[in-house]
């Protein structure tokens, strides 16, 4: 992991190099779980203890193409990851008490690499299933799943699925986060797969029926925030 002491500040439009300027309007506050693992699956590694890690999303409501991904490193310090969607990435260390202040981030070009989609092939194979809605508390969530189209396919490479929860009401506007980038693939090809909302709660359930991972979304507040990167790091 790159590790730096990155300088925030507000600049004036004048004498800068071209950016490119990428803007937040949400960050959500979210409960990240990693399970224990109760089987042992090929080509993954097993997990022997539950970790839990609350992470901020730093989200565009009109355009989720990138995504920022905030987590603790320490008591001053913030571990920033950043992708825009079969472009780029970055992870950068940052102080906290700089983010809460900065209204503008500039990522330097060393910290950006390309972050091609590899697998965008895969949508021919994986589509979204409308299940039925459920309810949490007293919120009414649609829920879909995203798995394989294959049978065949999913027995024989033993592919899990995963799960979305969506509120339609809090934050109607907004368009789905996905990180994961078969999901957002997927999404892309018919964008009215999934509605706008709240994404509530994600999570994988592999091939076996065991939940590996979940997310759960349980705060957010407007923000408006930029993160600048030179347009000579692409």
């Amino acid at each position: 992991m790159r590790i730096t002491l990155l300088l925030l500040f507000i600049l004036s439009g004048s004498g800068l190099f071209s950016q490119k300027t990428y803007h937040f309007d949400y960050m959500l506050e979210t409960n990240h779980i990693l399970y224990k693992d109760s089987v042992k699956i090929k080509h993954r590694p097993f997990k022997t203890e539950t970790i839990s890690q609350k992470r901020y999303l730093l989200t565009n409501s009109k355009d989720n193409s990138y995504l920022a991904i905030l987590t603790e490193k320490d008591s001053l310090h913030y571990n920033l990851q950043f992708k825009e969607q079969d472009k780029i990435k970055a992870d950068i260390i940052l102080l906290k008490n700089e983010f809460d202040i900065a209204e503008r981030i500039n990522i330097p070009c060393k910290y950006v690499l390309t972050n091609k989609n590899h697998f965008q092939y895969q949508v021919k194979n994986y589509a979204f299933q409308k299940l039925h809605d459920t309810v949490i508390g007293s919120t009414l969530l649609h829920q879909l799943v995203l798995k394989s189209v294959k049978n065949k396919t999913i027995k024989r490479n033993k592919l899990g699925e995963l799960y979305y929860l969506i509120d339609t009401v809090k934050l109607a506007d907004n368009l789905p986060v996905l990180e994961n980038v078969t999901a957002y693939e997927e999404w892309k090809t018919e964008t009215s797969s999934l509605p706008n909302g709240l994404l509530k709660e994600t999570y994988f359930k592999d091939f076996y029926g065991y939940i590996d991972y979940k997310q759960t979304v349980i705060d957010f507040k407007v923000v408006d925030k930029y993160i600048w990167i030179e347009e000579q790091c692409f």
